[in-house]
């Protein structure tokens, strides 16, 4: 009982701090992509988001999940609209139910079938609860306060980080809470005019930056405390390869990284 308040109140003053903090390298929070591109296990699993914390070098460990909600109305953790890619079953989420969901098992990265379950959100926040991560939801479909409202319900709002990449969602998430921290996609000085419009504090914000953001927006940014996050993208720019320390510390160094988005979050934790 007393590890688990110790690791509560340790996030609470990272997440605290993360909210005042002048940005620099040596506050750097490394984040893994649906939580980490492993073979060894299903993408967006328990098993998996268990491996990543547990071997992460630098903690809290940023644990990136995708949020879709089934015909029956339930929140489940995938990435995909549907379930073909990664379970034994087929069909859009949304349009399945809890008792065909259940009795689906996921697939690891190589389509072999695993003993895990599609997990629901409630239970990866009971999972949350007790680990010493942070969450960032990338909530996929048009369900924001139900979330939001799971969140809260389990007293995670002070763990839990919502992406953003439409202003309209923007809102919606602060007009949920105003205690979570929400990251806004800033790729230019339109973006973020937009997002001042909406009045919500600089605290309550993380900007989610691209390669082709002006430098002079970033130094504002910096000015005003608002975290940047970047994501290196293996998968999608790298071919998938793992890259070398040096790129990843000059990465952080150049950008004025505080969140790094990796789909290898050990091996880069590793390296700072």
């Amino acid at each position: 009982m007393k590890r688990n308040l110790l690791l509560f109140m340790l996030t609470l003053f990272s997440l605290h701090a993360m909210a005042q903090w002048k940005t620099d390298t040596r506050k750097l929070w490394i984040c893994g992509h649906r939580g980490g591109f492993y073979d060894a296990f299903a993408e967006n699993s328990l098993p998996l988001f268990k491996h990543t914390e547990s071997q992460s070098k630098l903690k809290p460990v940023v644990l990136e999940l995708d949020i879709r909600k089934s015909e029956s109305g339930k929140l489940y953790i995938l990435h995909d609209e549907t379930v073909d890619r990664t379970t034994t079953g087929t069909g859009k989420i949304a349009a399945l139910t809890d008792t065909y969901l259940a009795s689906l098992f996921l697939k690891d990265a190589k389509g072999n079938i695993t003993n895990q379950r599609l997990l629901t959100f409630d239970d990866f926040l009971t999972y949350a609860a007790q680990a010493n991560i942070v969450m960032m939801l990338d909530i996929k479909t048009d369900v924001w306060v139900e979330a939001i409202a799971a969140v809260s319900k389990a007293s995670l709002l002070d763990k839990t980080i919502v992406l953003t990449f439409k202003i309209e969602n923007t809102k919606k998430v602060y007009d949920a809470s105003q205690q979570v921290l929400i990251s806004c996609l800033v790729r230019d000085e339109k973006d973020w005019l937009a997002i001042e419009a909406l009045s919500i504090p600089t605290k309550n914000l993380v900007a989610y930056t691209t390669d082709t953001t002006p430098a002079a927006l970033v130094t504002k940014l910096r000015a005003l405390h608002v975290p940047n996050m970047k994501d290196v993208s293996e998968f999608t720019k790298h071919k998938g390869a793992l890259l070398t320390p040096d790129f990843y510390r000059n990465y952080v160094e150049k950008s004025y990284i505080d969140i790094l988005i990796t789909d290898y979050p050990i091996e880069v934790s590793s390296v700072f």
